[in-house]
C-alpha cells in the first residue's frame, strides 16, 4: 500500500515563489506514513505472525486510505511547485530530472537490500527474485498477473510515475496536455461501472488516478477560500474523510471500491485545501517532531514493509507474544517500523539526495 504524498513528494511542502511552508500538510504526511503502517502490522502481522487468526480493532484498518491522502496531495504539490513551468517546454526535462532525482535512487537502494535480504535470509522466497521480476521492481512496471512488485507498498509509485507523464504533457503543451488529462480522468470516470479491469488497464484506468486531479483542483482553489470557508473545511474534510473509513472498516454501508476511492479523494481535497488555506493566512507553530515525520514519509513508507517481517521473526524467536497483549505487540511493530524509516531518512535518503543534487 502507501504514501507518496505523495511522500515521494519534496521534503517540505514549499510555494518555491513565496517560500511559504505547510506545517500542517506535513503532520498530514506524517499521520498518513504512520496510518499505513498500523494498517499493514495490524491486518498482515499481528493475525498471521504473532497471534494466528487474533486481531485488536477494526480501526486500525483505516490505515489504508494514507494513500488515498497522499495521492490528493501529490496533486497539490505539483501545481504549487510546477505551476509556472507549465507551457515552458525549456522546464519539462528538469522537472523529470528532479522526479526521477528524488524518487528513484531511494527506491532502488531499498529494492536491492530487500532482493538481498530475501535471498539470504528467506531462501523459500526465492521465486520472489526472478530476473523478470526483479525489472519490473526496479522500473515500477505492474506486473502481468498481478503480482506485488518486490516492495510491496511501491504500486503506488507506478501511478505516481503515469501522473508524472501527464503533467509533463502539461508542461510541454498547455493545451495538449490539459486535453489529455480531461480525456484521460473522462474515461477512468466512464469505465468505474467496469471495475475491476483487466491488466493493464486496471492501471491506466484505475479510479486511484482521480485522486491526483482533485489535488490539483484544491491547489488551484485554496487561496480563493474565505477565512470561515476555510476554517470549515480544514475540520469538515478530514471529519469526514475518517467517517469515509469508518463506514468502510466497519461495513456499515456497503460502497463499491470506487466509490470509496473517490470519497476519500474529495474529502482529503477539502481538507488539504482547507489547511493549506488556513495556515496562508494565520501562522501555526507545529512541533518540529510532526514535520520531521512528514519530511519522513516517503522513508518510512517504503522502509516498513521490509522491517515488520523481520521484526515479527525477531519478535517471534523471542516468544514476546507470550508475555505481550497484541495490541502492545502492535505498537512495537509500528513503533519499530517508524524508526527504521526515519532512520533510513536521516542516513540514506537525505545524504542521497544531497550528493544527486
Amino acid at each position: 500500500m502507501f504514501p507518496s504524498v505523495t511522500m515521494s513528494e519534496s521534503s517540505t511542502l514549499q510555494i518555491q515563489q513565496h517560500k511559504k511552508s505547510f506545517d500542517t500538510l506535513q503532520v498530514g504526511r506524517a499521520a498518513a506514513a504512520i496510518a499505513v503502517v498500523f494498517f499493514h502490522a495490524h491486518v498482515f502481522f499481528i493475525p498471521e505472525r504473532l497471534y494466528p487468526g487474533e486481531t485488536i480493532s477494526r480501526v486500525f484498518n483505516i490505515g489504508y486510505s494514507g494513500v488515498e491522502f497522499f495521492f490528493v496531495l501529490s496533486g497539490f504539490i505539483m501545481i504549487l511547485v510546477h505551476r509556472a513551468d507549465i507551457g515552458v517546454p525549456a522546464r519539462a526535462r528538469r522537472f523529470l530530472r528532479k522526479r526521477l532525482v528524488r524518487i528513484v535512487p531511494f527506491y532502488w537502494v531499498v529494492t536491492l537490500a530487500l532482493a538481498l535480504l530475501l535471498w539470504t535470509q528467506w531462501p523459500t522466497s526465492a521465486d520472489r527474485l526472478s530476473i523478470e521480476r526483479v525489472m519490473y521492481s526496479l522500473f515500477l512496471i505492474p506486473i502481468p498477473d498481478g503480482s506485488a512488485l518486490l516492495v510491496g507498498a511501491a504500486w503506488t509509485l507506478s501511478h505516481e510515475f503515469l501522473f508524472y507523464i501527464v503533467f509533463y504533457m502539461l508542461i510541454i503543451s498547455p493545451r495538449f496536455g490539459v486535453s489529455a488529462f480531461v480525456l484521460w480522468c473522462a474515461a477512468v470516470i466512464a469505465l468505474i461501472p467496469s471495475q475491476p479491469l483487466n491488466y493493464p488497464w486496471n492501471f491506466f484506468f484505475s479510479t486511484y488516478n482521480l485522486l491526483f486531479a482533485m489535488g490539483m483542483i484544491a491547489a488551484l482553489t485554496f487561496k480563493k477560500l474565505p477565512r470561515r470557508a476555510a476554517i470549515f473545511a480544514s475540520m469538515f474534510g478530514p471529519i469526514m474523510f475518517l467517517a469515509v473509513g469508518i463506514c468502510d472498516a466497519f461495513m456499515i454501508v456497503d460502497i463499491s471500491h470506487s466509490v470509496r476511492t473517490i470519497s476519500f479523494g474529495v474529502f482529503a481535497a477539502i481538507a488539504v485545501a482547507g489547511l493549506a488555506a488556513c495556515e496562508r493566512s494565520v501562522p501555526l507553530r507545529v512541533p518540529r517532531s510532526l514535520t520531521f515525520l512528514g519530511d519522513a514519509s516517503f522513508s518510512i513508507y517504503l522502509v516498513h514493509g521490509t522491517v515488520l517481517p523481520v521484526a515479527a521473526k525477531g519478535m517471534l524467536f523471542l516468544n514476546m507474544s507470550s508475555v505481550l497483549s497484541p495490541l502492545m505487540s502492535l505498537f512495537i511493530l509500528v513503533g519499530l517500523g517508524v524508526l527504521a524509516g526515519s532512520l533510513a531518512h536521516i542516513y540514506i535518503e537525505r545524504p542521497l539526495l544531497r550528493a544527486l543534487r
